[in-house]
């Protein structure tokens, strides 16, 4: 069956409550309270190669976060080229824009927290609603930024047909000192030119013989502790 999506549009609460995890209608009306005019809209599918989500077509686990309140664990997905959630309820999608929440905690398939309201950059299409997830958190900010970008009536090869086209990729940042610097790749090379060469090496070293990886999310907070540390 198929399931109609709607978009709930909504203002957050400026007053202050208490943290706490609540039911999903419980979360809406939380954000939706002081909203006389819901506005709701039904998008109809079309032929598409490729998928706009974070996990492709798999749904996720999470629970949504703001700055007083955290959902139950929710059926999720994240819609990149929209950069909404689509939250499962009753029968229904639920779009819930990124600028309504501070973060996402997502548990399954696997974890990982993707958080905004850092600092805006027009230049790299950066705003305080744009999600990242954050790899390491120090002096430096390393983030990862996940992106689907949309092609619409695109030509088949040998064929006269059109197909809308979603492809994704992703871009690293390390923000320091007030700027955001884009990383080409989680390597030495690029992680490493914000520190002198005397703790480059060091650094190094120190991956070597503790058998880390900088392509390793686990290895990678060791890794810049220990520069840091330095």
């Amino acid at each position: 069956m198929k399931k109609t999506l709607c978009t709930l549009v909504f203002v957050l609460l400026t007053s202050q409550m208490s943290f706490a995890q609540v039911k999903f209608e419980d979360f809406v009306t939380g954000l939706a309270d002081n909203f006389s005019n819901d506005v709701i809209r039904t998008k109809q599918a079309v032929e598409t190669t490729g998928t706009p989500y974070l996990m492709d077509d798999e749904w996720m686990k999470g629970q949504l976060v703001t700055a007083n309140q955290k959902s139950e664990l929710l059926n999720m997905r994240f819609n990149l080229a929209e950069n909404a959630f689509e939250v499962e309820n009753k029968g229904s999608i639920v779009i819930v824009d990124t600028y309504l929440i501070k973060a996402v905690e997502i548990q399954s398939p696997k974890k990982i927290t993707l958080k905004n309201g850092f600092m805006a950059d027009k230049d790299e299409n950066i705003d305080k609603a744009t999600m990242f997830e954050v790899l390491y958190e120090g002096d430096m900010i390393l983030l990862k930024r996940d992106y689907a970008n949309f092609s619409k009536g695109v030509a088949s090869y040998g064929s006269a047909t059109r197909k809308d086209v979603y492809s994704k990729s992703t871009r690293y940042y390390a923000f320091k000192d007030g700027e955001y610097h884009r990383i080409k790749k989680l390597r030495s090379k690029d992680l490493l030119k914000f520190y002198d060469k005397s703790t480059k090496k060091d650094v190094e070293k120190f991956a070597k013989e503790n058998k880390l990886s900088f392509k390793n999310k686990s290895d990678l907070k060791k890794i810049l502790n220990y520069a840091e540390s330095m």
